[in-house]
C-alpha cells in the first residue's frame, strides 16, 4: 500500500548509460545530486520542474518531501 515507514523503504537502481544514475522509490525515477561524498545521498524527481527530492543513506529512503508536481508515469 501507500506510504509506511520512510526508513524500511528501498529503492530500486536503474540500470542506464547515462550518468547520473538513477533510482526508483513509489512509481517515481530520481537523478542523484552529486554533492559531498559520504553515505547520504540526495535525489531530485525527474519530472520536468519537479521539486520533489529524496534523501537515501546507505541505499534506504531516509527522507522525501513528495512535491510532485505531476502525477505517476
Amino acid at each position: 500500500g501507500e506510504g509506511g515507514a520512510v526508513g524500511d523503504a528501498q529503492v530500486e537502481y536503474i540500470k542506464t548509460k547515462k550518468s547520473p544514475p538513477l533510482i526508483k522509490f513509489n512509481d517515481h525515477t530520481y537523478y542523484e545530486l552529486k554533492s559531498k561524498e559520504g553515505p547520504t545521498k540526495r535525489w531530485k524527481c525527474t519530472g520536468y520542474r519537479c521539486a520533489a527530492t529524496l534523501y537515501t543513506f546507505k541505499d534506504k529512503v531516509i527522507g522525501h518531501n513528495k512535491l510532485h508536481n505531476h502525477k505517476k508515469p
